[in-house]
């Protein structure tokens, strides 16, 4: 959790420190900083849910951002980079990079869920619902999309993004026990599609605002 502190002051560093003119003689790149703090929302996103966000350009037509907030489960941390297409001020840009969420640590945390009970000697299972022992695990994915960005004045930027998040991790819950009916229970497909919207991955929707 400290180092999750620490970036988040670190970043807020970034926006006492940004340059005050960009590269080349293009007046609308001059007028944006080479450092921006801001912040964003969405789902897959790179900060997560809600959190903040900071980027570096390093060419005209190149930056690098990085974020980190809460996800829909857990703290989200991630970095890309940006290729912009156009000029400033009005221009897309594509996106890659990757994320890294926290999981619920070492917590498991019980929740309804549609569960099939093994039995021995019976083929079919039965299905019932049962508080079930939960561990949401540490994720990675591998993102990339395509973004649009405008600024409003010489300083604020806004930016908006849609993609698609592909996890690259294994093994993304543990289950422990149910409550009423022990361990030897499989979730049911109904059960780990619920479980999957807490899962990181999947189309990206984000919308940011950077000073």
């Amino acid at each position: 959790m400290v180092r999750y502190i620490q970036l988040a002051v670190l970043l807020c560093c970034f926006s006492a420190t940004r340059g005050q003119t960009g590269s080349g003689g293009d007046s609308s790149v001059a007028a944006s900083p080479v450092i921006m703090v801001g912040a964003g929302a969405g789902y897959n996103n790179l900060c997560g849910v809600m959190g903040v966000r900071s980027e570096l350009r390093v060419m005209k037509h190149l930056s690098f951002g990085i974020g980190i907030g809460v996800g829909n489960r857990d703290l989200k941390a991630g970095a890309r980079v940006n290729v912009f297409l156009g000029s400033q001020p009005l221009h897309a840009y594509l996106f890659g990079g990757g994320t890294y969420s926290t999981g619920s640590f070492d917590t498991y945390e019980r929740r309804l869920l549609e569960i099939e009970i093994r039995t021995t000697g019976i083929e079919n299972p039965q299905v019932k619902k049962d508080l079930v022992d939960v561990k949401l695990l540490p994720v990675t994915t591998v993102d990339a999309g395509l973004g649009y960005a405008f600024h409003l004045g010489s300083r604020i930027k806004y930016v908006a993004e849609a993609g698609y998040s592909l996890s690259v991790t294994e093994d993304t819950y543990r289950i422990r026990f149910a409550k009423r009916h022990g361990t030897n229970i499989n979730l049911t497909e109904k059960a780990e599609d619920k479980l999957t919207f807490f899962i990181p991955g999947g189309f990206i929707f984000g919308l940011g605002v950077f000073f």
